[in-house]
């Protein structure tokens, strides 16, 4: 399959997370507190709980599912299918089929939203990521040679989520694995004891990637700046995905990560790309004053880690992606069409994408394919 004579990788595809699924899948001994998925009677859109309903801030969450029924009304007539069959196996090849898309990278929707939870007992974190990844391992079955997965991890238990990491790679055929760009109980991505992960993840020749979703729950999370204000929806997706984002790579580059693990690859999903030009710049002049005093030394300035293993996605910003290919290059960048949310711009998105006239159609066919084949390896 081809789209206007490109062949095309959708780097960042989600699933929806059926109801029944941890009921299904999660281990006996969890089970009771699974969570849990489903239309509320007062207003017909979706409602979760996370163990037996002990969610932090679950009115806030419920607000902001409010302010979306705008959203479900607008986009629900291109998902007709979906909300009256499931997101099924079938129904997202159609999708694919339908934007032109040869090869899909699947993630999560809700799930890392139940294990991002400050205080978690991190057994119920592994029990989740375990049922999520079987799932997901079945699901790809499908059509294997079109549909790869991205399992997922939490951060609570490094040893647990490197064997998880394993288990998904080796036994179930993951591409990839992904993770929050937020703290959990204060452990950050460059604390050194999330180097084990790191170094497995190396090993297993897969790349991390960091998706933010805008119901995260630890306390550094910077959306809850804007949970309780009226405005909440705006503010947090306008911020939220790429700062979080931002200061990831800041933990990876500046902070040393990709130093000290030098074939470790990386993603940063969701958050749009225009801004990158910018941090890169800001990364390498701080470096550029303070580097030489700092206790963990870099051989190279941040920006060189960034553009030799790191890549973000183009979404919705593609009008000032011309600026970003100028000022970095264009071995960097993925797309991503965000199906099947609601903010999508599906079943449009590679048509508005191919319409840009301000970037080449060799930069395109990089951004397309090149660069997601060499970040999962396909």
């Amino acid at each position: 399959m081809s789209r206007d004579g490109f062949k095309i990788v959708d780097s960042d595809l989600h699933l929806m997370e059926p109801p029944n699924l941890y009921d299904d899948y999660m281990e006996p001994e969890y089970r009771a507190l699974a969570p849990r998925w489903g239309a509320r009677p007062e207003s017909g859109l979706l409602d979760w709980q996370v163990q037996d309903g002990k969610l932090p801030a679950v009115d806030w969450l419920r607000k902001e599912m409010l302010s979306r029924k705008h959203l479900d009304d607008r986009s629900s007539h291109h998902y007709t299918e979906e909300k009256r069959e499931g997101y099924t196996p079938g129904l997202t090849l159609k999708a694919m089929d339908r934007e032109g898309i040869d090869i899909a990278i699947l993630f999560r929707t809700y799930t890392q939203m139940a294990i991002q939870v400050d205080g978690q007992d991190p057994r119920y974190s592994l029990a989740v990521c375990r049922a999520f990844n079987n799932w997901l391992s079945e699901f790809v079955q499908a059509d294997p040679g079109r549909l790869r997965g991205s399992a997922v991890l939490a951060l609570n238990d490094v040893p647990a989520a490197s064997q998880e990491a394993i288990r998904a790679v080796k036994d179930q055929g993951a591409v990839a694995v992904t993770l929050l760009p937020t703290s959990v109980d204060d452990r950050m991505p460059h604390d050194r004891e999330c180097d084990r992960l790191w170094d497995t993840l190396q090993d297993l020749d897969v790349p991390v990637t960091f998706h933010d979703t805008s119901q995260g729950y630890s306390a550094r999370n910077p959306g809850n700046w804007f949970r309780e204000h009226p405005n909440n929806l705006v503010l947090i997706h306008t911020f939220s995905f790429p700062i979080t984002l931002m200061l990831t790579i800041g933990c990876m580059t500046a902070g040393g990560v990709l130093h000290r693990f030098p074939k470790l690859r990386m993603a940063f999903l969701e958050g749009n790309c225009s801004w990158v030009p910018w941090l890169l710049y800001r990364l390498d002049e701080q470096w550029k004053i303070y580097g030489d005093s700092q206790e963990v030394q870099l051989t190279h300035l941040p920006s060189h880690y960034f553009k030799e293993r790191c890549y973000v996605s183009v979404e919705t910003d593609g009008e000032l992606l011309c600026q970003v290919v100028e000022a970095i290059g264009d071995d960097n960048i993925v797309l991503s069409t965000d199906y099947p949310h609601t903010d999508s711009n599906y079943p449009f998105a590679l048509e508005k994408f191919l319409a840009y006239d301000k970037v080449s159609d060799a930069t395109k066919k990089k951004i397309l394919w090149d660069n997601c084949a060499r970040l999962y390896k396909l």
